[in-house]
């Protein structure tokens, strides 16, 4: 595993222009992670002053729920990495980078593994910024009455985002492997997360599209409790239900082999 890690590296550490957007990906994240609870709230009192029915301002950063909130927010943004991932992988193949591994000695299996640890590692460490940002916030903030014990309940919602970020970057993997070409794979990508399946998901109905997948990782974490939310009388969501865990381990484990297949009966 480390000396995948060390390889993708090496490829990567030269790519600049990776490097610059994975800097604005970090400052972007960082200063609408700390901004983001001003900006709604003032939103808010702009848009429903003078109102009969004041809609109440409320607080992201407070311990427990911060968890849900921040994570659930993140939700929104995979697109980026996603976007990372798939011209990544893309480029490969249009550099003939991959051929010169297996020249070099390196299997077609050695070479999707590389890509699946890959994938791995953004999820880990864009689940660890938003875990960083999210904690500096609610400590910041001063939660009235916190403890420790509050500060880390409802921390299974950081690795149910682990999961959703790798189920949505394996999927990502699928189509940069099979289309190999940039910009046609981050098109597809694209079009697939933002048209296609949401579409779909819509006319199979409530029963079916939770088996989607990228419903399936959506639904990982969910509407989170605020004084908002409650408000509209969202019914919310306590803990990560099994069945979208389970969901979303299929897929992942299924991608992993359907790509193997197909690594199995084309070239690279």
């Amino acid at each position: 595993m480390i000396n995948y890690l060390k390889i993708e590296f090496l490829k990567v550490k030269t790519y600049k222009t990776i490097w610059i957007l994975v800097g604005i990906f970090v400052l972007g994240f960082t200063l609408g992670g700390i901004s983001l609870e001003s900006i709604l709230n003032d939103a808010i009192t702009d848009n429903t002053s003078g109102s009969p029915l004041p809609i109440p301002t409320f607080s992201i950063y407070t311990f427990p729920t911060i968890w849900q909130n921040m994570f659930f927010i993140a939700g929104y943004i995979k697109l980026f990495p996603g976007f990372l991932f798939v011209m990544l992988v893309t480029n490969e193949f249009t550099h003939n980078t991959l051929k010169q591994n297996v020249i070099t000695g390196m299997g077609k299996h050695q070479i999707l593994n590389s890509k699946v640890i890959m994938a791995l590692s953004m999820a880990f460490f864009t689940t660890l910024l938003i875990f960083t940002i999210s904690l500096v916030n609610g400590l910041v903030h001063k939660t009235p009455e916190v403890s420790w014990s509050a500060v880390f309940e409802n921390l299974g919602f950081v690795p149910a985002y682990f999961l959703e970020l790798t189920t949505y970057l394996m999927v990502c993997l699928l189509f940069a492997m099979t289309i190999r070409k940039p910009i046609v794979a981050i098109l597809s990508m694209l079009i697939y997360s933002v048209i296609a399946e949401p579409i779909l998901a819509f006319k199979a109905g409530a029963d079916i599209n939770q088996f989607f997948p990228l419903k399936a990782a959506n639904n990982l974490i969910r509407i989170p409790r605020t004084t908002l939310m409650e408000f509209f009388g969202y019914e919310f969501q306590e803990f990560v239900k099994w069945q979208d865990i389970t969901i979303c381990i299929v897929y992942c484990v299924g991608i992993y082999f359907l790509l193997r297949w197909i690594t199995n009966k084309r070239d690279i």
